[in-house]
């Protein structure tokens, strides 16, 4: 067995036991999304009469949860300040931060990110953001990720220290995201 085949087998090993421990939170989001799109036999077949039409109810319980999620959606106002805003080169140094804070959340397009955010962090409990490198603009950009399929491990800070992705994705997509790797994923 080679290095790579090892160090694979111990990843999987390791995700796995991440996932033992977000059973219970899969098996609710799994429900949850099985009520929003009207699978509700799959839940509870016999809770629903034939007088309200699977659709309706369905689209009455996703209609709600996006009004709740409207309400946490907007994003709060970043305003940078530094130790001692006692002189005005330390007031323009912390309006400037403020401004570029502002212009990185304006280009990743976080305003209308928010709005999945939000309904992901009211259905499912878990609101998953990633920065990262923006190498043609040449700065930092964020991103809101649907939250099924993360396990992550959080330290008693509240810090994350460690965080599996699992998901479902075609070759060329994977290609796509994954430039450097296109020769070796497409073999």
């Amino acid at each position: 067995m080679s290095l790579y085949e090892q160090y694979d087998k111990g990843l999987c090993e390791r995700i796995d036991s991440l996932k033992v421990g977000f059973l219970a939170r899969d098996r609710r989001a799994a429900e949850v999304r099985a009520v929003r799109h009207g699978d509700f036999d799959k839940i509870a077949p016999d809770a629903f009469s034939d007088d309200w039409p699977r659709p309706i109810v369905a689209n009455m319980i996703d209609t709600y949860a996006k009004h709740a999620a409207a309400a946490l959606s907007p994003l709060p106002t970043i305003t940078c300040s530094s130790a001692s805003m006692a002189s005005d080169a330390a007031k323009a140094f912390a309006d400037k931060r403020t401004k570029i804070v502002n212009h990185y959340f304006r280009e990743s397009r976080l305003r209308a990110q928010m709005q999945q955010g939000a309904d992901q962090f009211y259905t499912y409990g878990l609101l998953v953001t990633e920065a990262a490198p923006d190498f043609q603009k040449k700065m930092p950009a964020v991103f809101v990720e649907d939250s099924i399929g993360f396990y992550p491990v959080w330290n008693r800070y509240g810090h994350t220290v460690e965080i599996a992705h699992e998901f479902d994705r075609r070759v060329v997509e994977l290609a796509a995201e994954y430039p450097l790797l296109r020769q070796k994923l497409t073999q």
